[in-house]
């Protein structure tokens, strides 16, 4: 994650690096963008996105279509630390959930904040958050996400 601006992940629990997280001037909505047009050419809602709208909002049209989307949130590293910032669509296959848990257990540093139970009120994105601190690892966070959402733990070969 290091070297990205973000990582989607799919329902099949395919990972999507994009971005140079060193190109300060790559802004995330851009990388949201150029993958939709790869991956969802013919969507007609998803390709009315454009750099005017925050990489919130591209991110959340992509949790509607069951992608987790985590963005590389690193700013002034020397001061602050790494950080991530994940949506989590309404529902995650077991293959996602292996291939965060796989993404996260790499990430041990990192503070992390998670977004769910997202949806649109009189035009403002709102939803629910699990945050942490650097000293809390992200698999922490991810598990106490999985407890208030009813979600059991990846089968087999967790991390957490």
């Amino acid at each position: 994650m290091d070297a990205y601006k973000l990582v989607i992940i799919n329902s099949e629990g395919t990972i999507d690096r994009r971005g140079d997280r060193s190109d300060e001037d790559l802004l995330h909505i851009s990388c949201l963008i150029e993958f939709i047009k790869e991956k969802y050419p013919n969507n007609k809602t998803l390709n009315q996105l454009t750099m005017r709208h925050t990489a919130n909002t591209g991110g959340f049209f992509l949790t509607l279509y069951g992608n987790i989307v985590v963005f590389n949130t690193t700013k002034h590293e020397e001061k602050y630390g790494k950080s991530i910032f994940t949506m989590m669509p309404s529902s995650i296959s077991e293959e996602q959930k292996k291939s965060l848990e796989e993404l996260l257990a790499g990430m041990p540093t990192y503070s992390m904040t998670i977004a769910y139970d997202l949806q649109v009120v009189e035009g403002i994105l709102e939803g629910k958050e699990f945050s942490s601190t650097e000293k809390v690892p992200p698999m922490n966070i991810l598990e106490k996400y999985y407890q208030k959402a009813g979600i059991p733990k990846a089968k087999g070969e967790s991390t957490i």
